[in-house]
């Protein structure tokens, strides 16, 4: 037999079998209330997302499992996990049945160093995911690293887990949610919902992806306060791209101004080898070098407006930078005074106690002391801040002192006791 009259196909040790139903399941991940299952049906790898078994039977987690699946099957883009069905699978339950994504999350394909255009392109495939996703009236609510994967094939973006997400069309389960460090300074306190939130998080997830010193504007202004915000993912789209555009733009002026610089040079060198032409060509080569000496004059007008742009931007970076660094130091000082506080009145000791028996002691709980230094020092403390401080400045050192103390001194008889003491 020549070459020409064989055939191709599979070498197969074994007849493979393919099932309807959902065999090899595998716990990929256990977090929270959820539990996903890697499994395989009709010879294909399928990822399912129930409820880990304490909490089936619950109705406002069975709720939110349906929510998230019904807000996916409503979506439909590359750079968004699909959906194929919702359906009970044995030991299991009911759970949504999503495309596997043979890829890793972010913050792990980071680690790895990734060139500055792959890290870009990132970038680029991620906010035309989230437009899309506020193109359907959803936010999303949880952005960051983990929740987006990136596929070992093509390095393509897949955004994932959308069991926080809320849209308008639905009245329940609005509280405030997210992860901190990405979660919006808004969101923690109201129950809105509002695509910032998303950009917000977008501009946490850029600065992780180091796009470059150029993208540190666009990066600051997502983590704006609301009002100063972008409003749309398209506007940071369209800054990443005008930002991008700056080192070839300034490439081009030199380029220009290189060549401006040298014609004049070229001129002279030609005009003492025809001294001798006539009035009317001197005449001409006269006009054509006033010409290029007025357009090498713009240039170098345009290059030092550029420069004094650059050192403005510069600038501004570093008084924000400074503001920065202001706020947390003024937020450290809260907190180290709450702590000098709570040693000096014996609330310490009592919080440690009380968090070692779940209980309160024999002594009673000085309720008023408790207030005092948990909860009307840290307002009494912003207040006092310089008037130079916006109320959203305040706003941000009284939370980071409040979840400071929430953290630090806080069991569940101790909550239950500062709320009825607010109560009153």
């Amino acid at each position: 037999m020549n070459k020409s009259e064989m055939s191709s196909g599979f070498i197969t040790p074994q007849e493979e079998s393919v099932s309807r139903e959902f065999v090899e399941q595998t716990v990929v991940a256990s977090e929270g209330y959820n539990e996903l299952v890697r499994a395989q049906r009709f010879g294909r790898w399928w990822l399912l997302k129930g409820l880990k078994s304490e909490y089936r039977t619950q109705t406002v987690y069975r709720t939110l499992l349906r929510k998230e699946f019904d807000l996916l099957t409503a979506m439909q883009h590359q750079g968004i996990v699909s959906v194929a069905d919702w359906t009970r699978v044995e030991g299991l339950g009911e759970c949504i049945v999503m495309e596997w994504i043979d890829g890793e999350t972010l913050d792990k394909w980071l680690e790895k160093k990734p060139a500055l255009s792959l890290r870009r392109r990132v970038a680029q495939q991620l906010t035309a995911a989230l437009e899309y996703v506020h193109g359907r009236q959803v936010v999303h609510r949880d952005l960051k690293p983990a929740n987006i994967m990136i596929t070992r094939s093509g390095n393509n973006v897949k955004l994932i887990d959308f069991g926080l997400s809320d849209s308008d069309d639905y009245a329940i389960l609005k509280q405030p949610a997210g992860t901190k460090g990405y979660l919006s300074p808004e969101q923690e306190r109201q129950y809105q919902t509002d695509v910032r939130n998303d950009i917000y998080s977008l501009g946490q997830v850029l600065s992780d992806l180091r796009l470059g010193l150029l993208s540190r504007p666009v990066v600051r202004r997502c983590m704006a306060p609301s009002d100063r915000r972008y409003a749309h993912v398209k506007d940071v789209e369209r800054a990443l791209h005008a930002w991008r555009q700056w080192p070839k733009r300034i490439a081009v002026a030199v380029m220009i101004l290189a060549l401006v610089i040298l014609t004049p040079l070229a001129y002279r060198a030609g005009q003492q080898k025809i001294a001798a032409t006539a009035d009317s060509l001197t005449a001409t080569m006269a006009e054509h070098q006033l010409s290029t000496q007025e357009k090498q004059s713009l240039l170098e007008r345009q290059n030092d407006s550029l420069r004094g742009r650059i050192t403005e931007l510069e600038t501004r970076e570093n008084a924000v930078k400074a503001r920065e660094d202001l706020l947390k130091a003024l937020t450290d000082k809260g907190k180290k005074e709450i702590d000098r506080l709570a040693v000096s009145t014996g609330l310490a000791t009592y919080y440690d106690t009380l968090s070692a028996c779940h209980s309160p002691m024999d002594d009673p709980f000085d309720l008023n002391q408790a207030n005092s230094v948990f909860y009307f020092y840290p307002e009494k403390y912003v207040n006092n801040l310089p008037d130079s401080l916006s109320s959203d400045e305040r706003a941000a050192i009284l939370n980071g002192i409040n979840s400071y103390v929430e953290e630090k001194y806080s069991t569940p008889w101790y909550k239950k006791q500062m709320e009825s003491g607010r109560n009153r």
